[in-house]
């Protein structure tokens, strides 16, 4: 969800006049438009590299389970 939103973000600055806001905290301070793409941008990258080492840790834990399962159901056919 947090990808979704900076990809979003990213998509909105592009198409944005040269006036860009950055919310901090309970205050909207004005910002440098390239600063904060090249923020959203390093933010995004690092969220898809995440989000690829999660994806990654989830087929190694699936694969476990079947043999895990397999085992199991061989030991109560014998």
């Amino acid at each position: 969800m947090e990808l979704s939103e900076t990809q979003s973000a990213l998509k909105e600055i592009e198409h944005s006049s040269d006036e860009i806001y950055k919310i901090v905290g309970q205050l909207m301070l004005k910002s440098d438009k390239k600063k904060i793409s090249s923020e959203l941008s390093e933010k995004s990258r690092l969220l898809e590299l995440r989000l690829r080492a999660i994806e990654k840790q989830e087929e190694s834990m699936m694969q476990k389970l079947e043999t895990l399962r397999d085992s199991v159901v061989d030991s109560k056919n014998n």
